[in-house]
């Protein structure tokens, strides 16, 4: 009889411990959650004062060195030879670079070569 109260003693501390763990787990568990949610409000946070609320990119801005006061914007679109100087080693293009020129994150099917036709709508005589 006193081995099954030690046997029995032993399982519910080795229960205790088990049921110790997984609290810890939990715990653990709710904590990661919490920073990636976290991360993520931050990121969100970010990327509306770089882009806005509705997430386009924002325009180019003049303005005066003496009053700074506002006095003008600039929009032009790159020249082809400029989009492939900006190409990173890897071969793509930074979100930073395509906001400058107009382009949304992830860039939409077919933004080259429409960057490239109002290049070209803005330059008639360059070729």
């Amino acid at each position: 009889m006193a081995t099954d109260n030690s046997s029995r003693a032993k399982s519910e501390k080795k229960t205790r411990r088990a049921a110790k763990k997984r609290a810890r787990q939990a715990n653990a568990r709710t904590a990661e959650r919490a920073a990636k949610k976290l991360d993520a409000q931050k990121r969100a946070a970010c990327t509306r004062a770089k882009y806005g609320p509705r997430g386009k990119p924002a325009p180019v801005v003049i303005k005066s060195l003496a009053t700074g006061e506002v006095i003008g914007s600039v929009k032009r679109a790159p020249s082809p030879q400029e989009i492939e100087r900006k190409r990173t080693r890897a071969g793509g293009w930074t979100k930073a670079t395509l906001a400058s020129w107009g382009v949304f994150w992830p860039p939409p099917r077919g933004w080259r070569r429409r960057l490239e036709a109002q290049w070209r709508r803005e330059n008639p005589d360059a070729d």
